[in-house]
């Protein structure tokens, strides 16, 4: 409830734990907005922390399947900017999305996964994720940082992602052949 009306009901709900008054706040609330069914969006509301959708710290939540996300607060934090830091990685990353417009349904840059920063998240409309390294080109750091974002992502979300590293050019086509063929790595050069 917080995450969505922060600053749109002038301060008057402000859920600080699990507390009688805080459900009274929200019932008011919800009364305010529809006074014939203030119950109709209980599971609306309550569903993204069922689901696990919705987390208290951050690198846990799972924006992209709430549908409150458009109206979160925590959501716009994940989602802000879209657009990697590095100029010449986000150019790089832009051209791969527009490759694979057909193929994702949504995308995150800059995602904290524990330790970690992942360049991107991508979410596949078939419901399968990939954490994504961007790089100018293929390299030993690459292939470690995407390993790393693959573990945190699966110690943090309890679900295998694809790794895929996006980069501009690649000098040895070998190497690329045995990261996807052996450690089952995606190289798309963009």
């Amino acid at each position: 409830m917080n995450r969505v009306f922060d600053g749109k009901d002038e301060g008057r709900l402000r859920v600080r734990s699990l507390r009688w008054e805080d459900v009274e706040a929200a019932r008011e609330l919800m009364r305010e907005i529809n006074p014939r069914d203030p119950a109709k969006y209980d599971y609306v509301f309550s569903r993204p922390s069922i689901m696990g959708y919705c987390a208290p710290h951050f690198e846990e939540r799972v924006c992209t399947y709430c549908p409150l996300r458009e109206l979160c607060r925590s959501s716009r934090q994940v989602r802000l900017g879209r657009a990697l830091r590095s100029r010449v990685e986000g150019a790089i990353l832009r051209r791969c999305l527009e490759t694979w417009r057909d193929e994702v349904a949504d995308y995150e840059v800059e995602v904290p996964l524990g330790r970690y920063r992942a360049d991107a998240v991508v979410h596949y409309r078939w419901c399968e994720h990939a954490v994504v390294e961007v790089e100018r080109e293929l390299n030993d750091a690459s292939v470690g940082q995407v390993l790393k974002y693959r573990r945190e992502y699966y110690r943090l979300r309890g679900e295998m992602p694809r790794a895929v590293i996006a980069v501009e050019k690649v000098n040895d086509d070998g190497l690329r052949r045995e990261l996807e063929s052996e450690l089952g790595l995606k190289v798309i050069v963009c």
